[in-house]
C-alpha cells in the first residue's frame, strides 16, 4: 500500500464557512501562512474548524491579504468514544507536552489540575497566560495530527475539583500490589467513555487518595515500573486509543 497524499499544510480557522469558495484568513493565521510557514501562491493547504468542518484549498493570494480558494469542503463525523485525562501542572513544560501527546492520541477533554505534590505550586484558576498556552498546544497538536474536533481543555484548582470534573467510575493508577490493570478493566467493561486522573511526580498524597475514592474513583494498576507523569498520560490515551480503533484496529485488536 502506497503512503497516502497529504492535503498541505493544516491551520484551525474558528467559524469557517464551509461553503464559501473563497476565505480570507484571520490575521494571526496569515501571519504564520506567510512569514512563519513562508508558504507559497498555489501550495496545498487545509483548514479546520474544530468543530468536525473541513475544507482542502489552494493558497490564492498572499498580498495584501492571505485567500484561499477552496478546492472542497466537508464535514468530518466524530470519532466513536471520548477520552477525558485529568493531568497535573507539571515542571519544564511537561504539562504542555502531556496535553500535546493527548491530543494527538485523540483525547476528547483535558484537565490541567494543581496537585498537591505539583511542581510549580501555581493558581489554576483558568485565567491568565497559562490556558491560552494550553489552548495554543492543544491547537497546534490538532493541526500536526490531523484531528477535526479540538478536545475541550479546562483547569481545576485541586485534585478533588479535577475528580469532580470526570465523574465517577474514573480511573486511578496506582501502584499499590494486586490492582486490576487498566486494559483488563477497560475489555470487562467496554466503556464509551474512558476518563483518568494522573497523579504528579511521587503520586496522590494520602488525602488525594481519600478524595479520589470519595468521588467515585476506580484504582487500576500500570505495570512493575514507576512512570513519570507524562509517560503515564502517553500509556494511558494510547491504551485507550487502542481500545476505542483510534489507532487503526478494531475495538480490542492485536490481542492475539
Amino acid at each position: 500500500m502506497g503512503i497516502e497524499h497529504r492535503p498541505g499544510r493544516r491551520f484551525l480557522v474558528e467559524g469557517l464557512d464551509l461553503d464559501a469558495p473563497v476565505l480570507r484568513l484571520p490575521p494571526e493565521v496569515a501571519h504564520r501562512v506567510g512569514h512563519v510557514m513562508r508558504m507559497r501562491v498555489g501550495d496545498a493547504i487545509q483548514l479546520f474548524d474544530g468543530t468536525g468542518g473541513v475544507i482542502d484549498g489552494i493558497l490564492a493570494k498572499l498580498t495584501p491579504e492571505v485567500l484561499i480558494e477552496s478546492d472542497a469542503s466537508r464535514r468530518v463525523e466524530r470519532p466513536a468514544g471520548e477520552l477525558r485525562l485529568a493531568i497535573p501542572r507539571l515542571k519544564s513544560g511537561n504539562t504542555e507536552l502531556s496535553l500535546q501527546k493527548a491530543t494527538e492520541l485523540g483525547a476528547t477533554e483535558l484537565i490541567v489540575y494543581a496537585a498537591e505534590r505539583s511542581v510549580p505550586r501555581e493558581s489554576a484558576d483558568g485565567g491568565g497566560w497559562h490556558m491560552e498556552r494550553f489552548e495554543r498546544v492543544v491547537a497546534e497538536a490538532m493541526e500536526q495530527s490531523g484531528g477535526a474536533y479540538l478536545p475541550i481543555v479546562a483547569v481545576a484548582a485541586d485534585t478533588a475539583a479535577a475528580a469532580a470534573r470526570l465523574g465517577p467510575g474514573f480511573l486511578a493508577p496506582s501502584l499499590a500490589p494486586g490492582l486490576p490493570s487498566m486494559d483488563e478493566v477497560l475489555g470487562a467493561a467496554r466503556p464509551s467513555v474512558v476518563a483518568a486522573v494522573v497523579g504528579a511526580e511521587g503520586g496522590f498524597s494520602e488525602r488525594e487518595l481519600d478524595q479520589l475514592q470519595a468521588a467515585g474513583g476506580v484504582p487500576v494498576g500500570m505495570g512493575t515500573r514507576v512512570l513519570r507523569s507524562e509517560t503515564a498520560v502517553i500509556a494511558l490515551a494510547v491504551l485507550a486509543a487502542r481500545r476505542f480503533g483510534w489507532l487503526g484496529a478494531g475495538e480490542g485488536g492485536g490481542d492475539g
